[in-house]
């Protein structure tokens, strides 16, 4: 039996779509359980969120209950680039209460990065067991995605 040129490029299409899904399905479900989870700062630690075409990310550099800096990080899949960015950190001990709140000024106003934009924030402090970081990206004065949390422990 002879397939059509038709039906063998048909058939085609339509793996190729069901494993770019399947592929795609794969990816989302990693991410998703990679980012449910709060990474403790027992070292350096990252975690990640998702935000407009792209991610919001942290790297907490220290040891224990130590952060010496905080580098946010913005990833976006679009030309039009990130532009007058802004991040802040955050820490509340175990009870909730504030124990560091720092907000950046503006980087790069008026002026856009395509793909990736860092910024590091220097803490350099140590904070109590169970406490927690979050940090925030802005754009534009706007959050991009949901904070982007770590747990300190020792």
């Amino acid at each position: 039996m002879s397939l059509s040129m038709r039906t063998i490029v048909a058939r085609h299409a339509r793996l190729t779509r069901v494993g770019i899904a399947m592929v795609a399905t794969a990816v989302v479900v990693t991410i998703a359980a990679l980012g449910a989870a709060v990474p403790d700062a027992r070292a350096d630690a990252e975690s990640c969120a998702f935000a407009p075409l792209g991610y919001t990310c942290n790297y907490t550099h220290g040891s224990g209950l130590h952060v010496d800096s905080v580098d946010v990080i913005r990833s976006k899949a679009s030309w039009d680039g990130i532009c007058s960015y802004s991040a802040s950190v955050e820490v509340r001990g175990p009870d909730g209460a504030m124990l560091f709140n720092e907000r950046t000024g503006v980087v790069r106003d008026g002026e856009c990065v395509v793909g990736r934009a860092y910024i590091t924030i220097p803490v350099n402090r140590d904070f109590p067991a169970d406490s927690k970081l979050s940090t925030r990206f802005f754009e534009k004065d706007e959050q991009q995605g949901g904070a982007v949390f770590v747990g300190i422990n020792p």
